[in-house]
């Protein structure tokens, strides 16, 4: 007998729901391209320019005609950030809701661990290069053996030295909402307003516990926890969207989940939402506005067939996330060093790091995904002669 999803006062089937609609995950897949962009961009331009105080011509054009008059934040990586949790929630709502524990499970363990496992081995040997050529690899951190160990399984920004990775801090917010999706799994396809009203109450256990215990919140990580909130957002959306709850239940809900959001950030953080300086101030909660808005609005269009640049974005966007820093910041330096102009420095840095990323989603990521349905094909094919 299928499992039935509440909406309202009526209950619907799974089957007949509008959880599939293959073109509203198409454009979507698009927009993580986009947000994998915005963040190489931010890194290996305004970042990189930065940090070694230097500029470029477009860079400046970028500061001038973007960043300045639309109030930016961070180079417009934060925004690529948030849309990349807003994503995630959503993506990760409708695959839930069509997988069994197993599946869930499986599928997002051969999701993450593959990339990040080499993510972590180009990690250590390019910072071994930057060692021998006497450059900063940023972004990237040393440590133990230990350490090198611990950031496999994403708990070195627990511990002395922080991330290896300065970007995998996010993977901890994904596997966060991953572990309560799974938690909550077969409520969630009973009654979906239920599980998340439940889940958002173990985040805000998770970001009191973040700001209130001293080896979480001393390290700066328990804002891990904070970001959450836009995964449960991204998966309000799909909920609502997909008319297995009512709107004005996902918009309260929402309306909730930001405003505890605001204060457990300000809490941590005085100042960093609402800044005294006018504009100025407010860039992060600008930042928020505009990956809401931009998410909401890409919902409205139905591409009948997605263009091939988008596709390919959307298609190495993790590999690209986990690989520009330390793959562009490499090719950086050492163009810096031979004196390549920055803006010439900046597009190679960029066409480098995406070509790597191809090859580990060509050759890491997809096998990988072959690799989990095929143990889930064994999975099943066992479970079906253990009941025969």
């Amino acid at each position: 007998m299928a499992q039935t999803i509440e909406l309202g006062q009526a209950k619907v089937s799974p089957d007949q729901s509008p959880v599939g609609s293959p073109s509203k995950v198409s454009a979507i897949h698009a927009l993580r391209g986009v947000a994998a962009l915005l963040v190489v961009w931010s890194h290996l331009s305004g970042f990189w320019l930065l940090s070694n105080d230097q500029t470029s011509i477009a860079q400046s054009l970028w500061q001038d005609w973007i960043v300045t008059p639309f109030h930016v934040y961070q180079n417009a990586g934060h925004l690529g950030v948030v849309l990349f949790f807003l994503i995630s929630g959503y993506v990760i709502t409708l695959a839930s809701l069509r997988e069994t524990r197993a599946q869930f499970a499986i599928k997002r363990i051969m999701r993450i661990a593959p990339a990040l496992v080499v993510a972590v081995l180009v990690s250590g040997a390019l910072l071994a290069l930057a060692y021998a050529t006497s450059t900063n690899l940023i972004g990237v951190n040393g440590g133990s053996p230990l350490h090198w160990i611990e950031s496999l399984v994403l708990v070195d920004g627990f511990f002395p030295g922080g991330f290896v990775i300065d970007v995998t801090w996010t993977l901890v917010v994904e596997v966060v909402f991953y572990l309560m999706t799974f938690a909550f799994l077969s409520i969630s396809k009973v009654t979906p307003l239920k599980a998340t009203w439940l889940m958002a109450g173990v985040w805000v256990v998770l970001s009191v516990i973040s700001l209130n215990v001293g080896f979480i919140s001393s390290r700066g990580n328990g804002w891990a926890a904070f970001y959450v909130a836009f995964l449960l957002v991204g998966r309000l959306i799909f909920l609502a969207q997909r008319r297995l709850i009512a709107y004005v239940d996902g918009a309260i809900l929402v309306a909730v989940i930001l405003t505890l959001y605001m204060l457990f950030v300000e809490r941590a953080q005085p100042g960093f939402l609402l800044a005294p300086g006018g504009w100025k101030g407010i860039e992060p909660l600008v930042a928020y506005v505009t990956a809401l808005l931009a998410f909401l609005a890409l919902l409205r269009w139905n591409p009948a067939r997605l263009f091939r640049p988008f596709r390919f974005f959307g298609d190495i966007s993790y590999s690209l996330y986990l690989l520009h820093l330390p793959v562009g910041i490499t090719v950086l330096n050492l163009l810096f060093l031979a004196h390549v102009p920055n803006d010439l420095n900046v597009v190679v840095a960029i066409a480098v790091a995406i070509a790597v990323a191809y090859l580990s989603y060509r050759f890491v990521e997809r096998p990988s995904q072959r690799w989990a349905r095929a143990i889930l094909k064994k999975i099943g094919t066992r479970g079906a002669s253990a009941k025969n």
